[in-house]
């Protein structure tokens, strides 16, 4: 949510907050219509409100209250509270004496769809990487030109993104798993 939308929704809590917690402390008593700065005729309905309610009305209108106030801040706090930026997920390339060398699953993506844009006959390329013990497992998603022989391509692709991976970092690629297809890949929508 952009920052409008978040105080937008901060601000109407808080009316609903101190409308909730104002409801129920004048329910309960605690406070009286003729101590609130409010003009004169408006405080004298309110009065009337209150002291001609069932008592059944006032004990609803307390449950309610105390209901919406809870509400409001549970909605307060998620508002509030600070973002947490996900960090990359990084994969360990190397650990010695010297420190960690690390690279994030973005940039084996982005290598995997490279090595595969460049072969003939793949018109678009994309790659995802799902690193485990063994080694890495990348699932390569093609869109072909027409006439293109499939099962070539995909051997192709194979070998090409598990030489680059082990050549440029130095990590075993466990699979490499290869979908094509004839129509354009479809563009990651973007989450809001």
């Amino acid at each position: 949510m952009n920052l409008f939308n978040r105080l937008l929704i901060t601000i109407v809590d808080l009316i609903l907050l101190a409308a909730s917690v104002l409801t129920l402390l004048l329910a309960l008593g605690l406070v009286r219509p003729a101590q609130l700065p409010l003009p004169n005729d408006l405080a004298y309905r309110l009065a009337t409100i209150i002291e001609t309610a069932a008592a059944s009305a006032v004990a609803q209108a307390t449950v309610v209250s105390v209901i919406v106030a809870l509400l409001c801040l549970v909605l307060l706090y998620f508002e509030l509270r600070p973002t947490t930026k996900s960090r990359p997920k990084l994969i360990v390339i190397k650990r010695d004496a010297l420190g960690l060398v690390t690279v994030t699953l973005q940039s084996v993506e982005e290598l995997a769809s490279h090595e595969v844009s460049r072969l003939e006959g793949v018109m678009e390329a994309s790659a995802r990487v799902f690193p485990d013990r063994e080694g890495l497992r990348l699932v390569c998603n093609l869109s072909v030109s027409p006439g293109v022989n499939v099962d070539q391509l995909a051997s192709q692709a194979q070998a090409h993104v598990q030489d680059a991976v082990q050549r440029y970092l130095g990590r075993n690629v466990k699979e490499v798993v290869v979908h094509a297809q004839l129509a354009p890949l479809e563009e990651r929508r973007r989450v809001r």
